[in-house]
Parts: structure tokens; C-alpha cells; sequence
């Protein structure tokens, strides 16, 4: 048991290798979004029992990604001037 967890655990470091080497996931019309993102939202799920999986770390970075979409369309539309829209830009 084990090894094959250590083993899991090094074939997904290795496949997350180069991604990790830039520190982002992902660029959204320029703007990366960094790794310590997709990374705390891994952590989030592992506390909240969820196994790690490729499906996990693909639906994480969609995630981020289309967050990272709607928060750059709020911010062209000037919806940050609201204070309950910057705080949840800020999140």
C-alpha cells in the first residue's frame, strides 16, 4: 500500500513537472494564474475527503481559469467599483 501511494505520488508530481517549473497552471488573455492557486484549491478538496485524480486537477484549473475570465470581464465592465464585487475579486 505503500509503495503504491508513493508511487502515485511521484508520477503526479512528474506529471505536474511542467507546469510547476513556471509556477502557473494557466494564462488567461495574458494574465497567468499561479500554481499556489490550483495547489491550496487541491488542499481544499483533500480536507473535504476528495481523492486526487487527473479529473480533480483538470475540473481545479477550469475552475480557475473561468474565474479568472469573469474576474477580468468585471474588472473591463468596471464592476469593481461596487465594494461587494472587489471583495470577491480580492477572494
Amino acid at each position: 500500500m505503500r509503495q503504491t501511494l508513493t508511487l502515485s505520488l511521484i508520477l503526479a508530481t512528474a506529471a505536474l513537472a511542467p507546469l510547476a517549473a513556471f509556477g502557473q497552471i494557466a494564462k488567461v488573455n495574458g494574465i497567468a494564474i499561479p500554481q499556489a492557486r490550483a495547489d491550496l484549491m487541491m488542499r481544499e478538496a483533500a480536507a473535504q475527503g476528495r481523492p486526487d485524480s487527473p479529473e480533480l486537477r483538470d475540473a481545479v484549473k477550469q475552475r480557475l481559469i473561468e474565474s479568472e475570465i469573469v474576474a477580468q470581464e468585471s474588472l473591463k465592465l468596471g464592476l469593481n467599483k461596487d465594494a461587494g464585487v472587489a471583495a470577491q475579486l480580492d477572494m
